[in-house]
C-alpha cells in the first residue's frame, strides 16, 4: 500500500507541475515515467485500462480509440490490440530531421517518441509504446507536459487477453493496419473527423481502479 502511495504522489507531481517539468530534458522524462513501474489505474475500456492522469478527460471511446481533453488540446489515443494478443514487436526508427526523435526500451518494451515542427508555435507529439500511441498539437512551451501525460497512459497501460478474445474471437492471426491518427503532410486529423458535440464527455474521479 505505502508503495502505490508513492506511485501515486510521484504522478501527481509529474502532472500538476510541482515538478520542473518544463526544464527536464524529454529523454529525462522519458526515464522516469518509463522506470515508475506504476500499476495503478482509474480508466477502463473494454479491452484496457491505464492511469488517467489528473485534468484529463474522455470526450469519446470505442474498442481501439479515445479522445482526451487537456488544457485546451486533444489527445488522441489508438491501442492496436491484435497486436498485443499476437505478441508482435515495433520496429522504429529515429527520424532525420524532426524537432525530436528518441527510441526508448522498458522492460524489454520498446517505444518512441516524436516531435514534429508543423509550424510557428504548433508542434504535434506522437508517442508510440506498449502496443499504444498517442497523439497531439501542443504549443512548443506544453510540450514537455503533453509527453508526460502521454507516457504515463502508455507505460500505465494494461491489457485483458481474455476480453479481447470475447471481443474479436480466437482467431487474431491477421495483423491490423496501424492507424496514423494526424496526415503530417496535410496537416488534417485521420483520425476521427466527428462533430465532438454529438459525444458527451465522460467525467472520471481520481479514485483508483484497482
Amino acid at each position: 500500500m505505502k508503495k502505490k502511495l508513492i506511485l501515486i504522489l510521484c504522478i501527481v507531481f509529474l502532472t500538476t507541475g510541482c515538478v520542473s517539468i518544463n526544464d527536464s530534458s524529454i529523454e529525462g522524462i522519458i526515464k522516469e515515467v518509463t522506470s515508475s513501474n506504476s500499476k495503478i489505474y482509474n480508466h477502463t475500456n473494454e479491452g484496457f485500462k491505464y492511469y488517467l492522469p489528473s485534468g484529463m478527460t474522455i470526450s469519446y471511446k470505442d474498442e481501439y480509440n479515445e479522445i482526451i481533453k487537456c488544457d485546451g488540446y486533444k489527445f488522441y489515443l489508438y491501442v492496436d490490440l491484435v497486436k498485443y494478443f499476437n505478441n508482435v514487436d515495433n520496429d522504429y526508427e529515429v527520424e532525420k530531421n524532426i524537432y525530436y526523435s528518441h527510441i526508448f526500451e522498458n522492460k524489454k518494451i520498446k517505444g518512441i517518441v516524436n516531435v514534429y515542427e508543423i509550424e510557428d508555435d504548433k508542434y504535434l507529439i506522437s508517442v508510440n509504446y506498449n502496443y499504444a500511441k498517442i497523439e497531439a498539437y501542443v504549443k512548443k512551451k506544453d510540450i514537455n507536459k503533453a509527453i508526460t501525460k502521454a507516457l504515463i497512459i502508455t507505460t500505465t497501460m494494461k491489457y485483458n487477453k481474455n476480453v479481447i478474445i470475447n471481443m474479436f474471437g480466437k482467431d487474431l492471426s491477421s495483423l491490423e493496419e496501424e492507424v496514423n491518427v494526424f496526415n503530417i503532410e496535410d496537416d488534417s486529423s485521420t483520425f476521427l473527423q466527428v462533430d465532438d458535440t454529438y459525444y458527451e464527455e465522460e467525467n472520471y474521479d481520481s479514485e483508483v481502479i484497482r
